[in-house]
């Protein structure tokens, strides 16, 4: 997804991906961890052995939720790049742990919206930039996925947020019970859009084989028509997203990419008091519910937002999210441009 600045900046340029990393530096990475007994962290000594063996000007990452990366000034004189890769929240993400005034810096950081900037800027020193999702912005570019193509008018469609053995299912199973007796009743199909690959199967970490994550949901659902969406890639899931009529979500970062691009989504942030960065446009602060919207578990309430946004026609949808447009997460269409000339006034200086 960054073939537009490798091609264009070569060996100039050091990549750090989220979910990427060098093997042979990783397996040093431990080596020295371990055998010499270095108080750092793997993660930053890993960090710091891709600095030695790069010569590049500078680095871009997607890994924002990695504080290590807020410190890679303090070790070379490098450029820092960081690119905001989802949604972020307080409990089990970078806020959970992160701490002020540590000299946290770098050059320029690219982020979703206005609110998730002036959350990391009480951290993290930089220039900052509302671009949006670089992934979206990707499948944007090469896949018109702007472009209006919704399939499947008379159903709802539920993103999954599915792990197994993850006791925080249990609000999934919350909502997909309610939509299960809306749907039915409602005579819409209910559509699940699954976290899983390859046909469903799930590695059961646990070390009871696999488990279908489709079987998990039939579990509680009893009497809605129902069908499960599986994608056998990220490409896969923004198309069947697109074809959506009305897609509904807890928290999930696709939901917020579906919001950026005008679809009609309905947002049951329920994990409760625990997650309160879980509500909805956190860390922004919004009534507990709103036009499509709802932060507690009322059935009455769900029933009432999706009704209603079933009602609004696409020109009185757009006039709405654009209110909060900004603020949430704003995909800019000259994302890609905006990013190269950041590089090249690294690059020239």
């Amino acid at each position: 997804m960054f073939d537009f600045i490798s091609k264009s900046f070569q060996e100039k340029v050091g990549f750090i991906y989220c979910n990427h990393f060098n093997f042979f530096l990783f397996i040093k990475s431990i080596l020295i961890k371990y055998l010499l007994k270095k108080n750092e962290g793997i993660s930053s000594i890993y960090l710091n052995l891709v600095l030695k063996k790069s010569q590049s000007e500078v680095f871009i990452s997607d890994l924002d939720n990695n504080e290590n990366l807020y410190k890679l000034k303090k070790n070379k004189k490098i450029n820092v790049l960081l690119i905001q890769n989802g949604g972020r929240g307080g409990v089990y993400d970078i806020f959970e742990t992160l701490k002020k005034n540590q000299d946290f810096e770098v050059d320029d950081f690219i982020v979703f919206g206005e609110n998730i900037k002036n959350k990391y800027k009480e951290y993290v020193k930089a220039n900052y930039h509302i671009l949006g999702s670089y992934r979206l912005n990707f499948f944007n570019q090469n896949f018109n996925i702007n472009k209006q193509d919704i399939k499947n008018i008379n159903s709802i469609t539920y993103i999954s947020q599915f792990r197994k053995n993850d006791k925080n299912n249990l609000e999934e199973i919350k909502v997909i019970k309610f939509l299960d007796t809306y749907c039915f009743k409602n005579e819409y199909k209910l559509k699940v859009h699954c976290v899983a690959r390859h046909k469903g199967i799930l590695i059961d970490l646990s070390g009871k084989g696999f488990k279908s994550e489709s079987d998990y949901f039939k579990k509680n659902i009893k009497k809605a028509n129902t069908e499960f969406v599986f994608s056998n890639s990220t490409l896969d899931s923004y198309n069947n997203l697109k074809k959506a009529n009305l897609v509904i979500s807890i928290d999930s970062t696709m939901s917020l990419e579906m919001f950026a691009l005008y679809k009609k989504i309905v947002f049951f942030s329920i994990r409760g008091s625990k997650f309160n960065s879980s509500k909805f446009g956190w860390p922004g602060k919004y009534p507990d519910d709103g036009l499509f919207w709802c932060n507690s578990y009322d059935e009455s309430k769900f029933t009432k937002i999706l009704d209603n946004v079933q009602k609004i026609n696409q020109n009185s949808w757009i006039d709405q999210l654009k209110k909060f447009k900004k603020d949430i997460i704003y995909q800019d269409n000259e994302f890609s441009r905006k990013i190269i000339l950041l590089i090249k006034k690294y690059i020239i200086n």
